[in-house]
């Protein structure tokens, strides 16, 4: 008798053979020559071998992020690279098919491990990569027969040329697996995080542990490929944790790049812009985005205006006010730069820089942004005074000199204490919908970390605030400009500027 889960994985394993049988492009009459010159052609050129030997996922023309992804594995026997790529960009189909069957007929794979949300996940997942060796009638043509006898199970399978296939759920033991005197050297971690893990750290904490204790250190001395293929779903993920990783590459592809352009041609923008109508901006940005929402306790998605922005020559008064990080580290504070501008009792935020990196790149930024202004629009440039002011000038005299451009930068004093206070203090300003971003700036990923950074404030919160520091500095700096409806006029002696740089 077969159980009723076996009967529904053979009949899925089937159709999966007959699909890829009706998709046969052999060329019977193909001399020796020309078919040798092919194959060397597809051991050199990812894009060729993905559209000659699977027509039947190649619809479209592969990306350049798939392109690129797929050389920097094949080059580098030894890495640990982070796949970021958006909902529907193939992750899969890539990095659990293409991509290792590349590595084969180039003969850089030996043992593949693949890992999955659960054993069965894992299995339909290297199953599909199976029916290939199996059936597909381009690869039987060009390699022979590759399905073993007694090396042919779902989940576990061995090519005739002594190429292992093993797949595992996460968290499962992978201690001593091995293909006879062979250690896995290219491991593909899969979707193999959910909603359900990621809400609990201390379940987090131990995958992570078993990721780099059990899990890596399977992997053969003489090339270890491990290959993250995973969306980024939470702030404090495993994925998250791996990208952090001293040599780690991360390779973040979202749907719609900083341009505002699509980042594969398959898609269009009204494709993506249905879609986000559908499921709305939460799901969108943490799908399609790379950018796992938050859903604020005081600052409320639905209180968040996107709007666009009046012409950068119509403004009252432009600020752009810098929240200073020193380290520079993945693991530090960071570098916000908030620009804001004030038109008619209204706050606009125009432009964001927010990440973590040296004090030299923000300098960098501001100087490019301002150049990027029309004639006669000023902007009041500020930065926050610190104990290491002196280290924070020198940065800024090296880029201006390294640029030979000019940047005239106010330092400010501001309270060091309540800055919880500071922040929620721009409440009202939401409340009233006073407050608007930049409609052509909504997939910049600045700009949705800084807003991430906004929703987690709360009480007794203990993530970055970086940017709605620099956003309460700039819109605090702002109001000095609306005018007042007291007639009285102020009298005393003008203050100087203190602290210009």
């Amino acid at each position: 008798m077969i159980k009723k889960d076996d009967k529904i994985a053979l009949e899925r394993y089937l159709e999966k053979l007959s699909q890829i049988q009706q998709y046969s492009q052999v060329n019977l009459n193909e001399s020796d020559v020309d078919k040798k010159k092919r194959i060397e052609r597809a051991k050199r050129d990812y894009a060729f071998c993905v559209s000659y030997y699977f027509p039947h996922y190649a619809t479209s023309e592969c990306a350049d992020f798939q392109i690129e992804a797929a050389n920097y594995i094949k080059k580098h026997r030894d890495c640990l690279d982070v796949e970021a790529w958006f909902r529907g960009a193939a992750k899969s189909t890539h990095l659990d098919i293409m991509v290792p069957f590349w590595l084969w007929m180039n003969n850089e794979i030996d043992v593949l491990l693949l890992i999955g949300k659960s054993a069965d996940d894992a299995k339909v997942l290297l199953s599909d990569l199976q029916a290939e060796f199996e059936a597909n009638p381009q690869i039987l043509a060009d390699f022979g027969e590759q399905k073993k006898l007694g090396g042919w199970e779902e989940g576990n399978f061995i090519t005739k040329n002594g190429v292992a296939f093993y797949s595992l759920g996460r968290g499962q033991s992978p201690r001593g697996l091995r293909y006879r005197n062979k250690r896995p050297n290219y491991i593909v971690w899969d979707d193999a995080e959910d909603d359900e893990l990621i809400r609990n750290p201390a379940r987090v904490k131990r995958l992570i542990k078993w990721v780099f204790g059990a899990l890596y250190n399977t992997m053969d001395n003489k090339g270890a490929r491990f290959i993250v293929a995973n969306n980024i779903i939470g702030t404090d993920t495993v994925v998250t944790n791996i990208m952090k990783r001293p040599g780690a590459r991360v390779n973040i592809v979202n749907a719609i790049n900083d341009q505002g352009e699509v980042t594969w041609s398959k898609y269009t923008l009204d494709f993506f812009e249905a879609r986000r109508k559908i499921i709305g901006d939460y799901s969108f940005q943490t799908e399609f985005m790379n950018n796992p929402q938050i859903e604020g306790e005081i600052f409320k998605d639905e209180q968040i205006q996107w709007a666009p922005i009046p012409r950068i020559d119509h403004f009252e008064c432009i600020v752009g006010h810098w929240d200073i990080a020193y380290a520079g580290t993945t693991s530090g504070d960071y570098n916000a730069v908030k620009i804001w501008g004030l038109k008619e009792n209204k706050f606009y935020c125009i432009k964001a820089f927010v990440k973590q990196c040296k004090m030299a790149t923000p300098v960098r930024w501001m100087i490019e942004f301002e150049k990027s202004l029309p004639a006669g629009v000023k902007i009041h440039w500020r930065f926050e005074s610190q104990f290491w002011n002196d280290a924070v000038k020198s940065t800024i005299n090296e880029v201006l000199a390294e640029t030979k451009s000019s940047l005239y930068l106010i330092q400010c004093e501001r309270p060091v204490k309540n800055k919880f206070d500071r922040i929620v203090s721009l409440q009202p300003y939401y409340q009233n919908g006073r407050i608007f971003y930049n409609k052509k700036e909504e997939f910049n990923i600045d700009m949705q970390t800084g807003m991430n950074q906004l929703k987690s404030i709360e009480p007794g919160y203990n993530s970055h605030d970086d940017s709605p520091d620099a956003d309460e500095g700039a819109i605090s700096y702002l109001n000095k400009f609306i005018k007042s409806n007291n007639p009285l006029p102020v009298l005393g002696k003008r203050s100087e500027a203190k602290g210009a740089w």
